[in-house]
């Protein structure tokens, strides 16, 4: 599909993410440049800055670090991850290249984007949205990231009928009517909820 127009592929060359701004990319497998040889696509360096803290995070984490932040700072384009786009490696340039070279071009370029990793840090949370996400998780019992994503659904300015149901299901459980979307709506709402929020039936 990629050999046609409109199609591309984003890999988070490490797994899938890091646990700290100040770490640089290391590693990264040499299958993913060869597939892009293989059809001849040039592989574009992105990286992420802002998201994650400076010292390591015990676990991986779904969201930028604080809530990144969602809410009005969010919608004002203020505060959340900055994504930085390198020039493209055009496929020819690194087909010439020795195997292992080739990853080390990629990565250095990667590396290269934004501030030095010593001096990045993450960007100011949003703690009243970050709050929300915690009263609800305690709540419920939901995990962070099906609270966060609730979170994020009730910030939304419109929603959708089958989103205002889960919505509205909040306030005291969910009724759902029979149809087509009602096992896959009940799965949803039962996450967002989590284990001892309202009832889905």
């Amino acid at each position: 599909e990629m050999m046609g127009p409109g199609k591309s592929v984003m890999v988070h060359i490490e797994g899938t993410r890091s646990l700290s701004c100040r770490t640089p990319v290391q590693k990264m497998s040499g299958a993913f440049i060869d597939m892009a040889l293989k059809i001849g696509a040039p592989i574009v360096p992105v990286r992420f800055v802002g998201g994650l803290p400076t010292h390591d995070l015990d676990k991986r984490v779904e969201f930028p670090v604080g809530a990144g932040p969602q809410g009005e700072a969010f919608a004002n384009g203020q505060g959340q991850q900055d994504i930085w786009l390198g020039a493209p490696l055009l496929p020819e340039d690194l087909a010439s290249m020795p195997y292992g070279d080739r990853k080390t071009k990629v990565i250095a370029a990667i590396n290269a984007l934004g501030p030095k990793n010593a001096d990045e840090g993450p960007f100011s949370g949003d703690q009243a949205f970050e709050s929300g996400v915690r009263s609800w998780m305690e709540k419920g019992g939901a995990t962070h990231e099906h609270a966060t994503l609730l979170r994020i659904l009730e910030e939304g300015e419109s929603a959708c009928p089958e989103t205002q149901l889960i919505l509205d299901g909040t306030k005291g459980g969910l009724q759902l009517p029979d149809g087509e979307a009602k096992a896959w709506l009940s799965e949803l709402a039962q996450r967002l909820y989590g284990p001892n929020g309202p009832k889905v039936s």
